[in-house]
């Protein structure tokens, strides 16, 4: 299966995260650890998708969740199926 190119940001108003916090929750799954609604709310991943700061990009969370889901915006990785499912994978 060939990756999911990333969405990029969005904007407040236009209504672009709504079907999108799935898709950083599929992010975060591959903290086993975890589950992905303790790693971040989707009103987090939102402010997130937005530019905005939040919680998620500082402390504890930051390195298994808000540095993942800033790399997936800037393009830096992707979501790729393979056989256990969607995974995150580098686009260098």
């Amino acid at each position: 299966m060939a990756g999911v190119a990333h969405p990029g940001r969005c904007h407040a108003g236009t209504g672009c995260c709504t079907g999108r916090t799935g898709s950083y929750h599929q992010i975060l799954r591959g903290r086993a650890r975890y589950q992905p609604a303790s790693l971040a709310s989707r009103r987090e991943l939102e402010q997130v998708v937005r530019g905005q700061d939040t919680p998620l990009l500082h402390g504890w969370r930051k390195p298994l969740a808000g540095e993942r889901v800033q790399a997936f915006l800037n393009g830096e990785t992707e979501l790729a199926g393979s056989p256990n499912g969607l995974q995150l994978r580098s686009n260098s």
